[in-house]
């Protein structure tokens, strides 16, 4: 199909310059885990390369010929039935998961499927409690970086999803809840920058938030409102940690406490913006 839809553009000679037949001004290309493909556009004035690698890709060549594209790392919709183990990542670098015995998947609510995790066993260490993926893939490096959720919760102080902790080398990122607000927070070679929510989510209903780490800031956008962004410099974030979903994988309480979740997540999903 994408070869047919390249085959389909034709160099114009008027000012748009790239079209699609005479209906489109626009060609938007879809291409799933295309390793090594190169196309070439060609224009009058200029010649556009676009390599697609390793990604679920979306490029939309504009008017003007310009590319942009969005990269998807991993996607997990958690909708396994229960009893499951593995949390199956329907992106194209299949980073599953192992599944915590704690963890009940295959839960409905509110017409999703999702996994809960409870408020059993709350004191001490319970790693059972966990969802961990390991691939350094997961690491944002010095990129544009955006993690996803999906939440219903009514606990107001807990850890969402992380890779790394406060002290881990190469640093961290998280989300997290501080008195029922989510926060989003980067800690690099650069420095630490968070922000958090206006409002509390933590009601028993489902919410979805958007955390996104640039050069210039960290940015938070819950439910698809307005988003709030801190401004600051995070520098390069490359650790050795797993993913941790549902609390940290690192913990000791009363030192570390082990913050663990409670509640229901439906999808996390990381990419590049």
């Amino acid at each position: 199909m994408l070869g047919r839809m390249i085959g389909g553009v034709s160099a114009g000679s008027g000012a748009e310059g790239i079209t699609l037949g005479a209906a489109f001004s626009t060609l938007t290309c879809y291409g799933r885990d295309l390793r090594g493909f190169v196309g070439v556009l060609r224009h009058r004035f200029l010649v556009r390369r676009f390599v697609l690698t390793g990604a679920v890709v979306a490029c939309a060549v504009t008017s003007a010929g310009r590319a942009l594209a969005a990269i998807t790392i991993a996607d997990w919709e958690m909708n396994e039935a229960a009893g499951a183990t593995r949390m199956h990542d329907s992106g194209p670098n299949h980073l599953s998961g192992t599944i915590g015995s704690a963890v009940q998947t295959g839960v409905s609510a509110g017409g999703a499927k999702a996994y809960r995790w409870s408020s059993k066993n709350m004191a001490g260490t319970h790693p059972e409690r966990l969802v961990k993926v390991s691939s350094s893939l997961l690491n944002p490096r010095k990129a544009a970086f955006v993690v996803k959720i999906r939440l219903r919760t009514g606990a107001r102080d807990q850890n969402i999803v992380q890779k790394g902790q406060a002290t881990t080398s190469g640093g961290m990122w998280k989300i997290d809840m501080v008195k029922g607000h989510v926060h989003c927070t980067f800690r690099g070679s650069r420095g630490r920058v968070g922000v958090g929510s206006r409002k509390s989510v933590s009601d028993s209903v489902w919410h979805t938030v958007r955390c996104l780490r640039r050069s210039t800031g960290v940015s938070i956008r819950v439910d698809g409102g307005t988003s709030r962004t801190t401004a600051g410099a995070t520098g390069r974030i490359a650790n050795s940690s797993k993913l941790s979903i549902g609390g940290k994988a690192s913990c000791d309480p009363p030192r570390v406490q082990c913050d663990y979740y409670i509640g229901l997540l439906d999808r996390v999903v990381v990419r590049r913006p």
